[in-house]
């Protein structure tokens, strides 16, 4: 409430503070956007052993320490009015393009969306909360592409009252494979100056043994690596090696000239050796390494990198 009445006061609307919770703590990240372009303003990790970390578990959740930790985080972040952009695992959003007439407006995209729902979805529509994204509009053509997003009433509602029992309000949620993406994008930028990348993309996360497959900047898809992250030796880095080549193809990506991917960025502890085996055996046109640690300052404080990731890309969203 006080944060809300500061808003009503001054008449500023609420910056965006990208969130991430996991059974480990609460990661929060505030971006600057005064020059035009974003840096990193400030970087909160709270950690909290004591709860589960799946939305839709909603007697772990939803508890105490979801919301005092959250509350401690927020608080760290001092004065000023902050809405939450919270990333949310891939899982509890289904995401569909469907092709529609040119000229609909939103509101008949929105009752398309319903239509969709029911036909797509094993709940009733009215169970479900949906939105959507037009595409760019291609001029030639008489139909467009919308990006539909579905995700259970239940997992809103739950996520709406653990930041109103915090005294935050929740503006966004999103996908944290999207997050991450966004944020591995800054970061690149931030790092070596790359403002574009190509598709399809690769995105290796190295701590967590993660890769994320970027058909488009939309269309992604993540797999867990059976590996350990915290072995570098040339052996451990083929085995990933293989491993990226299979997820290529099951995500229906061809082997070219210079592998399966455009670009791929590797993160993580070991990433200049990764980028090297990978460079050499030619999985993707270009390898970058990118280091968002290092960005944040945050080396030694225990935030998993998956978790500042996904702040940060939902830190990335200009307003509420």
């Amino acid at each position: 409430m006080r944060r809300a009445f500061t808003r009503w006061l001054s008449g500023d609307p609420p910056a965006i503070a990208g969130a991430w919770l996991d059974q480990s703590g609460v990661c929060l990240v505030v971006m600057d956007w005064s020059d035009g372009s974003p840096r990193l303003a400030q970087v909160i990790y709270e950690p909290d052993g004591q709860f589960a970390g799946r939305v839709n578990d909603e007697a772990g959740f939803n508890s105490a320490e979801v919301t005092n930790a959250l509350r401690c985080a927020f608080e760290k972040l001092g004065s000023g009015s902050f809405a939450l952009a919270l990333g949310i695992p891939s899982a509890d959003i289904f995401i569909k393009t469907i092709e529609i007439p040119t000229g609909l407006d939103d509101q008949q995209i929105a009752q398309l969306s319903v239509v969709e729902a029911v036909s797509n979805l094993p709940v009733p529509p009215e169970e479900v909360c949906s939105d959507f994204l037009r595409r760019s509009l291609d001029t030639q053509s008489n139909h467009e592409q919308v990006d539909l997003a579905f995700c259970r009433r239940d997992v809103i509602d739950t996520l709406r009252l653990l930041a109103e029992d915090a005294d935050i309000a929740l503006a966004v949620v999103d996908r944290d494979i999207q997050a991450i993406h966004d944020a591995a994008l800054w970061c690149l930028a931030a790092q070596h100056g790359l403002a574009n990348v190509q598709y399809p993309l690769g995105l290796l996360l190295g701590e967590d043994a993660r890769l994320v497959i970027g058909r488009g900047a939309l269309d992604l898809t993540s797999y867990e690596l059976h590996s350990d992250p915290g072995q570098h030796s040339e052996e451990a880095l083929r085995a990933i090696l293989e491993a990226l080549k299979l997820y290529c193809r099951r995500a229906g990506l061809t082997d070219g000239p210079h592998g399966y991917l455009k670009q791929l960025l590797v993160s993580g502890h070991g990433a200049a050796a990764a980028a090297e085996v990978f460079n050499r055996e030619m999985v993707a046109e270009r390898v970058d390494e990118i280091d968002l640690r290092l960005l944040a300052g945050m080396a030694g404080n225990g935030v998993p990198l998956n978790g500042l990731m996904v702040a940060t890309g939902m830190a990335l969203r200009r307003s509420a």
